[in-house]
């Protein structure tokens, strides 16, 4: 079966990388469609989508039913449910794939038959001085350890590593199987898919050496700023993935421990004083180490194909 694939770019602005990321994804071959929702940007967005839209023959221009301003979270959403193709994958508006993007993906698909996903490295580029000097993630965002797909639960929730959104190529049906996107969360809502569907299905390690893509690091990402902002943030990310494992019959006991272990430690974060935060932090950093290492020395995280 032929490997058709459907790009979904939520916008809000972006208006100056606009052009560049929606090139990035039309000129792949193996993208059937790349479908824009335009989120009621206040500048002129919406009219370059129009632009985009006669121009290049994939492209297919959404907006919300009352074109209003609902988020990335639920133009995400709108974008999966008009996708017509069996996988999907995602680019932030002001991001950008590289040449070859999917070359790779058909082959493991080949390799992997029970394959739900794979994942990829993203690299960055920075277009604000100050944020690169402020950036502590390291060059790539991308998942370096050989990890089972049992293995990718833990390992995120643990903030061991991750995937971008940028570099997953998922099948529509486990993105509906999910869930979809929490449009209840502005912020880590990628997080929070990202934990729901390597719950749900099984994802893949694809090119996690060198990345397929670009993020863009600016003054108009969208960040937590404050400490307290970002704690009240990710205790709102493990509640209501606590909250979707308890729905979920078939998902492991120790997962569902595991999360609310990860929502209690937030929570007791949020009223702390400074000595306890550093203390709660400390025991929070050294097992996530530990567990890590762990792992690792027991040999679950193996080479071979699933």
């Amino acid at each position: 079966m032929e490997f058709k694939l459907t790009v979904i770019i939520p916008i809000y602005n972006a208006e100056k990388f606009l052009y560049e990321a929606v090139e990035s994804a039309v000129n792949q071959k193996e993208v059937t469609e790349v479908i824009l929702i335009e989120d009621n940007s206040p500048g002129n967005a919406l009219d370059i989508c129009r632009d985009i839209e006669k121009r290049y023959r994939k492209v297919k221009l959404y907006q919300h039913p009352d074109k209003k301003n609902h988020g990335a979270a639920a133009s995400r959403n709108l974008g999966v449910i008009k996708a017509s193709t069996e996988w999907i994958a995602f680019l932030d508006a002001d991001d950008m794939y590289f040449e070859n993007r999917f070359k790779h993906i058909p082959e493991l698909i080949k390799e992997n038959r029970n394959a739900d996903g794979f994942y990829d490295a993203i690299g960055v580029i920075f277009e604000d001085e100050k944020k690169k000097k402020e950036w502590n993630r390291g060059d790539m965002t991308t998942i370096r350890d050989f990890l089972s797909p049992d293995q990718l639960f833990f390992y995120i929730l643990l903030g061991m590593g991750h995937f971008h959104l940028n570099g997953l190529t998922v099948k529509k049906e486990l993105l509906i199987k999910a869930g979809l996107f929490d449009e209840r969360l502005r912020l880590h809502q990628d997080t929070h898919l990202c934990g729901k569907i390597v719950a749900t299905g099984i994802l893949v390690r694809g090119r996690i050496d060198h990345p397929v893509g670009n993020r863009r690091v600016h003054s108009d990402n969208r960040y937590t700023g404050t400490e307290k902002k970002y704690i009240y943030t990710r205790i709102n990310l493990y509640k209501y993935l606590w909250e979707w494992t308890c729905k979920q019959s078939t998902l492991k006991r120790k997962w569902k421990k595991k999360l609310l272990t990860h929502y209690l430690y937030f929570d007791a974060l949020k009223d702390a004083s400074i000595y306890e935060k550093k203390v709660y932090k400390y025991f929070y950093w050294m097992f996530s180490k530990i567990y890590r290492s762990f792992v690792l020395s027991l040999g679950f995280l193996t080479r071979k194909k699933f």
